[in-house]
């Protein structure tokens, strides 16, 4: 089984790298939501990378500890990555990230203290062994993404119909990822997840670069950044 995730993580990480390349080379200029696009995708693309790396040497504790901790990263750049996306169209307040950045936040402690403490994963008789805490690990991602879904809903009307589309299948892809490891007692994470930016590229980011292409009056991010603060 670890053959076949690595196979599926290798050809995870040429469509990831094709994204990002389509993403710095087809743009002049760089917005927000790009620069938070391309976080994510960096973040996710470098955890898979490592979850390669932990897969081969599953001795070296601090790769496992970092397979975790990538995933959480990319979600707090996409969260931030969907509520510039909305601001292209509709004000949100500032606060409405303080509990994405909170929930996100006592994730990342619990799972380095997890690791630290041997609760969540370790390695022992020549494999690794997982302890009291690994079902709860993902808990504070899961109710981020709940509380995406939620401003997700909010904030519909100011997005196409497409962008509601491709991000929500993005949110429901760690779903899917849960579900499927329950039935196969396999970790897919990294290949799942990254076919939800490939939906959101397309649909998203690409729809946009055409849209800045064919419109000269769009004003340049810094001029709608020195409008959005009037």
């Amino acid at each position: 089984m670890e053959t076949t995730i690595i196979t599926a993580e290798v050809i995870s990480i040429i469509v990831m790298s094709i994204l990002m390349l389509g993403s710095v080379l087809g743009s002049g200029t760089v917005d927000k939501p790009t620069w938070y696009f391309r976080a994510a995708l960096g973040a996710f693309l470098a955890g898979t990378v490592v979850d390669i790396f932990a897969l081969l040497f599953p001795s070296i504790l601090i790769l496992n500890m970092f397979t975790y901790l990538f995933p959480v990263a990319a979600m707090l750049f996409f969260a931030f990555y969907m509520i510039a996306v909305i601001r292209r169209k509709a004000e949100v307040p500032r606060w409405v990230m303080i509990p994405v950045v909170g929930l996100l936040a006592a994730d990342i402690v619990v799972i380095v203290i997890g690791f630290l403490s041997r609760k969540i994963a370790y390695y022992e008789n020549g494999k690794m062994q997982y302890g009291p805490w690994e079902d709860y690990a993902s808990i504070f991602a899961f109710l981020c993404i709940v509380y995406l879904f939620y401003l997700l809903f909010c904030y519909r009307r100011a997005l196409s119909s497409g962008e509601n589309w491709a991000i929500g299948v993005f949110l429901l892809f760690p779903i899917v990822d849960a579900w499927v490891t329950t039935l196969t007692y396999a970790d897919f994470t990294y290949p799942i997840v990254s076919m939800g930016f490939l939906t959101v590229y397309v649909i998203v980011q690409e729809h946009h670069g055409q849209k800045e292409e064919t419109d000269p009056t769009r004003p340049s991010p810094d001029t709608a950044d020195r409008q959005q603060t009037e």
